[in-house]
């Protein structure tokens, strides 16, 4: 049956969320409640054990209330936000709870799941790295949880892996002053706007110039074996040195040029297209031949990637065309388009300090 429930949109420095009213049955038949537990010895889990039993009676009395909101992390495409409501179909799951687990766990051993409405948050598009980061923000202050046993727990290594990688990179790059994407990549997503750049949305571009193939990378790291130290992208070698702040330097001289440039072209830096997935994704997949011109220099500072793009934006005014117009077209021969441009200085651009 499709359900169509009223929420209440919420922004807040990690993203957009949304908060609502569901009952307790309609909940338990559409979520994914994992039962989990940060610590593994035998006192720890009779603790657990005892606290779901002590919610499961209390859920039974006259007066039982459960004030505090359920979060639920939504799959991808699995609900629709629209006017103010979230819809979904009900013959399906939703996503999984990231927490609130006991108390579902003790109201539905209580039976009493029809008394209860439960105030929810729905975080919307997450991955595995963020949902283990997002867990830990909220428990490891209240439980002292180690965060080791916390990525665990979502099936993520406390290992090193290109994936975890680039999420630290991706929340570097939206925390730091002197970056371009300071505070504006956020981890939640609102559902909505699929053009604004995600921390999701950037760390996967940015796995892609330094692992070929994440998830073997990640099992060999996991198991404390080797990688390849070449695979063909264009920054293996920091990533196999462990030289995680060079990659993070790099990326930051290129999008603080590609600011640049954009800011020498427009008075307005609040609509800048490296901000839009579809030019991300198109830099993204230029970055590695640009790279390797500059690998020619032995230089990748923000002066050459500077001196780059301005070639770029010579390149399109020479055709008559605005950089900057040019990266805000979205369909995918504006796309196709944008890639020549961003790769049509690469023959003859010599680069001089």
């Amino acid at each position: 049956m499709k359900q169509k429930i009223p929420i209440i949109e919420v922004k807040q420095p990690i993203g957009t969320f949304y908060i609502s009213s569901i009952s307790s049955r309609l909940l338990l038949k559409v979520v994914k409640v994992p039962y989990r537990m940060i610590n593994w010895n035998e006192n720890w889990q009779k603790s657990i054990t005892s606290q779901i039993d002590e919610l499961s009676s209390f859920c039974k009395i006259s007066d039982s209330v459960l004030p505090s909101s359920v979060i639920i992390s939504v799959s991808n495409g699995a609900v629709t936000i629209k006017n103010g409501h979230i819809e979904f179909d009900d013959s399906l799951p939703i996503g999984e709870v990231l927490d609130g687990n006991k108390r579902l766990i003790g109201l539905k051993n209580s039976m009493n799941e029809d008394d209860f409405q439960l105030p929810v948050v729905f975080m919307l598009g997450l991955t595995s790295e963020e949902k283990a980061y997002l867990y830990s923000l909220i428990n490891s202050k209240q439980s002292n949880a180690d965060e080791r046993i916390i990525y665990k727990l979502f099936d993520q290594s406390d290992k090193r892996s290109p994936q975890k990688t680039a999420h630290i990179l991706a929340r570097a790059m939206n925390s730091s002053t002197s970056s371009p994407f300071y505070n504006k990549l956020k981890m939640i997503g609102d559902g909505k706007d699929t053009t604004s750049l995600s921390q999701g949305i950037f760390a996967q571009g940015v796995t892609s110039l330094y692992s070929m193939y994440p998830s073997i990378d990640k099992d060999k790291l996991c198991n404390d074996e080797d990688i390849d130290e070449t695979d063909g992208t264009v920054l293996r070698r920091y990533f196999v040195d462990c030289k995680d702040d060079i990659i993070f330097k790099i990326l930051l001289n290129c999008f603080t040029a590609i600011e640049e440039v954009f800011k020498n072209e427009n008075d307005n830096t609040e609509d800048s297209p490296i901000y839009k997935t579809s030019v991300f994704g198109v830099i993204i997949k230029a970055l590695p031949k640009i790279i390797e011109k500059g690998y020619t220099y032995n230089n990748l500072s923000q002066d050459y990637f500077y001196k780059y793009f301005k070639k770029v934006s010579e390149y399109c005014k020479d055709k008559g065309r605005n950089f900057t117009m040019e990266c805000l077209k979205t369909n995918a021969k504006s796309q196709n388009d944008l890639m020549k441009k961003l790769l049509s200085p690469l023959n003859t651009f010599t680069y001089h300090q």
